[in-house]
């Protein structure tokens, strides 16, 4: 199963298994020296996560969070980040191969 989102414009999905938790969008303290996509960090469950924002990282910043719009708490390999997403979905089976909705990796949020 995957959870599927939107974010900058596009399609994505999760593994279930890799999702913590999801949330609503939260305040987040913002940490000098980081890449512009890391809007902050925010504590949760005991610890500081950072924020990743997918509209600023694929370039399409002006793009507006949608009426559902959140915050999805994943671990990748071990790194705990949270994904700012546009709208948040639902989960679904696997897509087939050559599907629309790209999968999320660890590659995405480091």
């Amino acid at each position: 199963m995957i959870l599927t989102f939107s974010a900058a414009g596009a399609s994505f999905g999760i593994d279930a298994g890799q999702v913590r938790a999801v949330g609503m969008p939260v305040q987040s303290i913002r940490v000098p020296g980081t890449p512009e996509y890391i809007t902050g960090v925010a504590y949760r469950a005991g610890r500081l996560i950072p924020l990743i924002d997918f509209r600023v990282k694929f370039g399409t910043a002006d793009a507006q969070p949608g009426r559902r719009a959140g915050v999805i708490y994943v671990e990748i390999d071990g790194t705990c980040a949270g994904i700012i997403a546009d709208t948040i979905g639902e989960f679904i089976p696997e897509p087939e191969t050559g599907e629309a909705t790209r999968i999320i990796t660890a590659n995405d949020i480091v």
